[in-house]
């Protein structure tokens, strides 16, 4: 399960520049993968170089890892909106109707995770019978090993012009999760208003 598809920004050159970063770190671990493997084959004296390569592949790896998350987060800049829950403003959200409103209006423990209180606006003059919430989360140390992402059906409208309050529990979680994710909404069913038949 993955993100809306939405309009990416392939052409922003954050993007190519950030991939062009992480092609370059990607050699740099791979040459300090080699170079470790030469280094292992040597004597004990050798123990400190080794130590300064090790630490080096480790940085190396790291700055790879948060790389190669900047560029996935500009990819679908405003496709999801990130759970905030020490900001009570509220983000755009991109649908291929339109753009909704999501605001974090609490965030509590709840057994072994955490229920979160959305608020979602729909300030489009069409109904939206239930629509599908998609969260996503990843702890900061590794995004790509540990991203997670399950989507809820949500039976309620979104009516024009009125914030619809949304639950969700997102567990097992710690706040590190809870501060890396983020939401996007498929939309299932839009309902517009007859035009009223002319007057005789």
């Amino acid at each position: 399960m993955g993100f809306l598809v939405g309009c990416q920004k392939n052409d922003d050159p954050r993007i190519a520049e950030l991939q062009h970063q992480v092609s370059n770190t990607d050699s740099r671990i791979v040459e300090l993968q080699n170079q470790i493997i030469k280094l292992d084959t040597l004597t004990s004296n050798e123990s400190d170089s080794i130590g300064y390569i090790w630490n080096q592949y480790l940085i190396a790896c790291t700055n790879f890892n948060q790389l190669r998350s900047q560029v996935f987060l500009l990819q679908y800049a405003n496709v999801s909106v990130p759970i905030t829950p020490q900001d009570k403003g509220y983000g755009l959200l991109k649908t291929p109707y339109g753009t909704l409103l999501v605001s974090t209006e609490n965030v509590e423990p709840y057994l072994d995770g955490y229920k979160i209180h959305l608020q979602i606006g729909n300030p489009m003059s069409a109904h939206f019978n239930g629509f599908s919430l998609i969260c996503s989360s990843f702890q900061t140390s590794n995004y790509f090993a540990t991203v997670q992402t399950f989507t809820n059906a949500v039976t309620d409208q979104l009516t024009p012009g009125y914030w619809t309050p949304v639950d969700f529990i997102l567990a097992p979680s710690d706040m590190d999760r809870v501060r890396n994710a983020s939401v996007s909404v498929e939309l299932n069913q839009i309902n517009l208003l007859k035009k009223p038949a002319p007057s005789p």
